[in-house]
């Protein structure tokens, strides 16, 4: 190291520790004095106002003071060679055992980034913090920093390190790292306050935008304010205020709210029932008719409670009339899509998902022991297959729509279900239940006037449901299916 490194080493060594009077001296010898100067306004230009620069006084013991409560760790590194030495004042700085002194502060410094470094900073610090870099910024500026997190008992401490050039033909530098976690940290907590600040303005304006109308009303004293938004200045407007909210709104239902909706707004808006609802959900809603221009329109009201501020409540008026329409739209849609989901596209009659559910809902019954009377009905086309052989399947539709519309006309108060392609099933409750025995004879009337005649004919099986012996509809289905087959082949049979 030259002359100026070396006192400038000795200064950081000794003048924290143990006042050197030979130290001193050798500040009168006119060059070590001008380095001594040079060396001093180095470490000001590091950010602390040491000491007169013209005085020699109690120069250690200030020098001390400023290096303890400002630096946790400052080097003095020849840049075009890499040999440093080092000064680490803090115990803190101390206990990460980071190299004082050595032949290549680059090289060392790249393994102490993987070691004391915070895990997020390492790439910056890496990509940064090179002798290239240095040199480059040093070039442009008298000063290169850097901030960023040191691990410090396992935590990440935010340091700032500050690089400087002792001058332009010295190829030495000098490189100063403090402590500014407090002063980071604050500086964050106020930008996330800010950030926070804009970002809540941001959201109430944008959800004030729902509303036509916002109360802020003072739950002790009934005074409000009305306020709507200013779509071009995007801000809240006061538009009116005065005394007694609650009784205000009670006589305005009157004459604004569509009658039917009245009592039930009233009741709403009551002071001691709408705080109690607020107490115990912190929001309530009401969706009432409002009459504009003598057109009843859906609106919808909020109520909730402001966290910070407990003596007020937030009430607001929102137009929820589309809302309502795509609703019900939805629900017509919904509901249509359900039936044809249900429905035999060919018969219109239920298909075998409707039937599955209705099985569901049956066995449910069953299985509670409810009291129940039914009867499943068990049909099959006779003669389809040849139709379809010998017609076509035009014809052979036309034969199971006819075959669908005898069994409509005859069970005139029972679900018809296609369960299959020439297949039906029924089940008799109430009224047709009661009258099931007519009925079936009826169906069998009709099957040898249309045998007479070559039109359709339909196979039917019943059977009873039977309490405490059938565990399901499925087994009242069986009997009823195995009927079915025993009419059908004495159907087929007779002359």
């Amino acid at each position: 190291m030259d002359n100026t490194s070396t006192l400038f080493y000795e200064i950081l060594r000794k003048a924290s520790t143990n006042p050197d009077k030979n130290l001193i001296n050798k500040l009168n010898d006119t060059e070590y004095k001008k380095d001594f100067l040079e060396a001093l306004s180095v470490i000001n230009d590091l950010g602390y106002d040491l000491i007169d620069s013209s005085s020699t006084d109690d120069t250690n013991n200030k020098i001390s003071r400023a290096l303890i409560s400002g630096f946790i760790g400052i080097y003095y590194v020849n840049i075009v060679t890499g040999s440093y030495l080092g000064y680490t004042p803090s115990c803190t700085y101390k206990a990460l055992k980071i190299e004082e002194s050595g032949t290549d502060f680059f090289s060392d410094t790249l393994k102490n980034i993987e070691r004391v470094i915070y895990s997020a900073d390492r790439e910056y610090m890496r990509k940064n913090f090179t002798k290239e870099n240095i040199n480059k910024e040093l070039s442009k500026n008298k000063i290169f920093s850097l901030v960023y997190r040191l691990l410090i008992e396992n935590e990440p401490v935010y340091v700032m390190l500050k690089v400087f050039k002792l001058s332009d033909a010295d190829e030495n530098i000098v490189i100063g790292i403090s402590n500014i976690d407090k002063l980071k940290r604050q500086e964050l907590e106020y930008k996330n306050k800010m950030e926070e600040n804009i970002t809540y303005t941001n959201i109430a304006l944008a959800l004030a935008k729902n509303f036509f109308d916002i109360y802020y009303v003072n739950t002790e004293t009934d005074d409000y304010k009305e306020y709507r938004i200013d779509s071009e200045q995007q801000k809240l407007i006061l538009i009116s205020e005065g005394p007694h909210f609650f009784d205000a709104s009670k006589i305005n239902a009157k004459t604004e709210l569509v009658a039917e909706d009245v009592d039930k707004f009233l009741k709403a808006i009551d002071k001691k029932n709408l705080l109690a609802e607020l107490k115990e959900n912190k929001t309530f809603r009401l969706t009432y008719r409002q009459i504009f221009d003598s057109v009843p329109v859906y609106v919808r009201l909020t109520a909730l409670n402001l966290i910070q501020d407990s003596s007020h409540i937030i009430i607001a008026i929102s137009n929820i009339d589309k809302e309502i329409e795509r609703e019900r739209e939805y629900e017509k849609n919904l509901e249509a899509e359900k039936i044809i989901a249900r429905t035999d596209a060919l018969t219109k009659a239920k298909n075998k998902y409707s039937y599955g559910e209705t099985e569901k809902i049956i066995n449910a019954h069953i299985k509670s022991n409810a009291s129940l009377e039914f009867s499943v009905v068990v049909c099959d086309i006779n003669y389809l297959k040849q139709v379809n052989d010998l017609y076509g399947h035009d014809a052979g539709d036309k034969y199971i729509i006819e075959a669908k519309n005898i069994l409509s006309k005859i069970f005139k108060n029972t679900t018809i279900y296609r369960i299959g392609g020439d297949e039906f099933l029924l089940i008799l409750e109430g009224t047709d239940y009661y009258k099931r025995d007519h009925l079936m004879e009826t169906l069998n009337e009709k099957n040898e006037k249309n045998r007479n005649t070559n039109k359709v004919t339909i196979a039917c099986g019943i059977s009873d449901y039977i309490k405490d012996q059938d565990q399901n509809i499925n087994q009242v289905f069986l009997r009823a299916d195995k009927n079915m087959y025993e009419y059908k082949n004495k159907f087929k049979n007779q002359k």
